[in-house]
């Protein structure tokens, strides 16, 4: 990265000192009372669980995933009310049937959840959302987010270790990390927008502009955690569509609900489910 030169007098006083947007937007949350939550959006494989897991260690040095990142609208309001200010609440896979889908917009949970997002906008909680397309989130946790990350390109980046006695340095590992593209919601106050927010490039001078940031990869035992995590998840979205299967067999009197097969460990299981194996050929 090329180093800024300001070119404005009221830049100078930048000059020569790093500034570290994230840290800032902390600031911002924790010690101004104000809201910027973050959506992470992109395409299958691009990377966005790991820049969410990054995101959150950056942001909440008590970072972890079973503290920290929430699957469904249950896990979002236990961690809500546990919580406390400077936390980080980590809303993985936005958008399924269990997590604020556009979808189930109507359901009790996505309104109790649309409501205290909409009122708990100064609790100093930093929300962080994933998607793969964030029309599928419900409208009003939508329009909060002020804070929109885009993965660019996976990158590896050396460290260097410095002899002592030579003041030589040579590399010693290289670190993976994702250049992300940057960009905060601006409101459309004069209307040349349709009255929809618009997004623009942070500043932290008037002519000091950040574009990218670079994340790097969490630890591979936080990630192997969050895996497992994810992967409840599949079961669950199986086990809920097996459930809503079973209903619709029931209402077509096909099953009943009180007949019961038993499995080879000589468990109880409901019909449901030889019916379900029989149909997918398992």
């Amino acid at each position: 990265m090329e180093k800024w030169i300001p070119l404005h007098y009221e830049d100078y006083a930048f000059y020569n000192r790093q500034i570290d947007i994230l840290d800032l937007i902390r600031k911002k949350v924790v010690e101004g009372n104000e809201s910027w939550d973050f959506k992470i959006r992109s395409k299958r494989g691009k990377g966005k669980s790991t820049i969410a897991l990054a995101l959150g260690l950056r942001l909440d040095h008590n970072f972890a995933v079973s503290r920290n990142v929430a699957f469904t609208t249950d896990d979002w309001f236990r961690m809500s009310e546990s919580l406390g200010r400077g936390a980080v609440i980590l809303g993985d896979e936005m958008g399924t049937r269990m997590f604020g889908s556009s979808h189930e917009w109507n359901t009790t949970d996505n309104k109790s959840m649309s409501d205290e997002v909409q009122i708990n906008r100064t609790d100093g909680i930093i929300f962080i959302g994933t998607s793969l397309d964030d029309m599928r989130i419900t409208n009003r946790v939508r329009e909060v987010f002020s804070v929109d990350v885009y993965p660019e390109r996976k990158i590896t980046v050396p460290r260097y270790e410095l002899n002592q006695e030579t003041g030589e340095t040579k590399i010693i590992r290289w670190d993976l990390a994702i250049v992300c593209i940057l960009r905060i919601a601006q409101e459309d106050i004069f209307g040349q927008n349709g009255g929809k927010d618009f997004w623009t490039y942070p500043r932290y001078a008037p002519r000091g502009i950040i574009k990218r940031v670079i994340l790097y990869h969490p630890p591979t035992e936080m990630f192997e955690e969050y895996s497992r995590k994810r992967n409840e998840l599949r079961r669950m979205i199986r086990e809920d569509r097996k459930r809503r299967e079973a209903d619709r067999l029931y209402k077509e009197g096909r099953i009943s609900r009180q007949s019961a097969t038993t499995t080879k460990d000589g468990e109880k299981e409901p019909a449901i489910n030889k019916v379900l194996r029989r149909k997918l050929g398992r």
